[in-house]
């Protein structure tokens, strides 16, 4: 009998991988586990299968995850990335592979090696960005004999205060003080300001030209270790023009600088009280397109001349993929195409935590993706000067 363990199964993005896992995967029992009772019902009443069972669980108590998933084969994780720590302990101790979104590099770092003695899989990030990005960055990578520059470009197209793991997310990428804001270049990372360096990119219609900027995303401080020759990677993201304008006026006022504000005699965390204030307010929660666009760029050279890879993605319009659910719709399904790929042994690496790149096949996930009306679109170039 084969029993996944869905974390965070109707949160905002994880929602979407839950309803694809449900229609597409040949699983016997479908846990569903989330704090929300009331969505939980709602969504298995949608669903109406039969294999579906749920459960309320507090993802904070470690034990108390480790008890719920015992005897599941695999735990497909949606939740926030400064949330799924517990989950990632729990899925070690009970020898269960784990599957998310996005793992913090420093989480990674923490459980690798506990994962590779364990003989258990994590695979961290399998997403939009990270995750399909690795892999087409990957695709590129093994059709040059030597790779020199990879290319990591993405526009996320949503409201800035759709959930509450996005504002988390966003935040973190625009604080003047993270680290993780760098591009790596011969042997070194090297830290930038937000939204301050742009470049001008062109993605797949309807997302077109847009400027795109420094973020810190894990492809930046993970593609090195999985490509070791490559001389420079460069991730760089954005948002629907509102959200873009609306970070550069937080990061123009100082709010990143300001933890704490006071109104009316009282005392707000400043960033935790605007999160608030956009999530109430019609600009928080709509924009007029919603989606998702990549571009991910491979340098490097075949049978001594220079080669460019450029692979760009699409998607259905937002009028034939249900409006609003079409940005979370690519978010998350890589993750339910990933869970059933590790369920089938379709994967390159059987224990150890690990990115996409290392786990999946590119061709493999890429023909999953097109099932849903996810495509990948490859350019070739040739004899180009990449200087």
């Amino acid at each position: 009998m084969s029993k996944i363990f869905i974390m965070g199964a109707v949160g905002e993005m994880c929602i979407e991988a839950t309803r694809d896992i449900v229609k597409t995967g040949d699983f016997d029992k479908f846990m569903l586990a989330d704090k929300d009772g009331k969505k939980l019902k709602k969504l298995t009443e949608e669903l109406d299968d039969v294999r579906i069972e749920t459960m309320t669980l507090d993802a904070t108590d470690k034990d108390a995850v480790a008890e719920a998933i015992s005897g599941y084969n695999i735990v497909m994780d949606g939740l926030p990335f400064d949330k799924i720590e517990p989950t990632v302990r729990a899925c070690l101790q009970e020898k269960i592979p784990h599957i998310d979104l996005i793992s913090p590099l420093e989480v990674i770092d923490r459980y690798e090696k506990d994962f590779e003695e364990n003989e258990t899989l994590a695979v961290a990030g399998v997403g939009m960005t990270p995750g399909l990005t690795d892999l087409m960055a990957r695709y590129g990578v093994e059709r040059c004999d030597k790779v020199n520059e990879i290319y990591v470009y993405w526009a996320a197209y949503r409201p800035f205060a759709i959930s509450p793991g996005l504002v988390m997310t966003t935040y973190w990428e625009m604080d003047p003080k993270t680290e993780e804001r760098a591009y790596y270049e011969n042997g070194e990372f090297h830290p930038q300001p937000p939204m301050q360096k742009s470049r001008t990119v062109r993605f797949e219609p309807p997302y077109e030209d847009l400027d795109v900027y420094h973020v810190p995303h894990p492809e930046t401080f993970t593609l090195p270790k999985n490509v070791p020759e490559v001389e420079k990677v460069e991730t760089m993201g954005t948002w629907p023009p509102q959200v873009t304008n609306m970070l550069k006026q937080m990061l123009d006022y100082g709010f990143f600088d300001t933890d704490k504000i006071e109104y009316k005699d009282e005392e707000y965390e400043t960033l935790d009280l605007f999160a608030h204030i956009l999530h109430q307010v019609p600009g928080g929660q709509e924009t007029p397109l919603w989606g998702y666009a990549l571009r991910v760029e491979v340098h490097g050279e075949k049978n001594d001349e220079k080669i460019k890879y450029i692979l760009t993605h699409s998607h259905p319009a937002m009028e034939e993929w249900g409006g609003k659910r079409t940005y979370a719709k690519n978010v998350a399904i890589p993750m339910s195409i990933g869970a059933q790929m590790i369920q089938k042994g379709k994967i390159q690496a059987n224990k150890g935590y690990h990115t996409a790149f290392e786990t999946f096949k590119p061709e493999e996930f890429f023909q999953e993706l097109k099932k849903r009306g996810i495509r990948v679109h490859v350019e070739n170039w040739r004899h180009y000067d990449i200087s």
